[in-house]
């Protein structure tokens, strides 16, 4: 649950409850497929729920307050969450992925990416997830991720301006340049 407090000019508060009990995809255009059908307005997710986007699709997952998931267009993934959302992975088998996570999870909650290649674990942070024909990686803009290769379990700890990926079986860390940030948004 969550508890917003909104504050106007007058100084007068106003309490909104709000409790977050279900994943929520939000589709920002039609060009959105849940488990092979095409949706057009907001549903209810479940875990091993496939979405799949086209060049022009777009959507959002929401998983509580200040955990947002955008998914890009020519994207495909799977969604995985417990019944009281506490865990969230997303499996992107190709595609792009935003993670903006505004708050420092709670001790039991877990928000984690899989590529093929690449595992990443976040507490609090703002990252974005990219798979296509030629690499897995993470960049990362906010905060830190801890990423895992899932071939050999090594790992290491990317900072906000690092992009991480796997070259020659190992994972190396480089600084983010210009390029990297062209296509990313919040």
């Amino acid at each position: 649950a969550a508890l917003y407090l909104f504050v106007s000019k007058s100084e007068a508060v106003l309490e909104v409850s709000a409790v977050f009990n279900e994943a929520k995809l939000l589709i920002l255009n039609a060009d959105v497929e849940l488990n092979e059908v095409q949706v057009s307005k907001n549903t209810t997710l479940v875990s091993g729920d496939k979405i799949k986007t086209t060049a022009t699709g777009r959507a959002i997952v929401k998983t509580g307050p200040q955990l947002v998931t955008s998914i890009g267009e020519n994207t495909e993934l799977i969604f995985r969450t417990e019944s009281d959302l506490r865990n969230n992975e997303y499996e992107v088998i190709v595609g792009k992925l935003w993670s903006r996570l505004e708050r420092a999870l709670e001790q039991d909650e877990v928000y984690k990416v899989y590529t093929p290649t690449l595992a990443a674990a976040v507490r609090g942070t703002s990252f974005g997830t990219l798979v296509n024909d030629e690499v897995d990686e993470i960049k990362v803009f906010e905060g830190e991720v801890v990423v895992t290769s899932r071939a050999d379990k090594t790992e290491v700890s990317v900072k906000a301006g690092e992009v991480v990926s796997i070259v020659d079986g190992r994972l190396v860390v480089r600084k983010m340049t210009e390029v990297d940030q062209e296509d990313w948004y919040i």
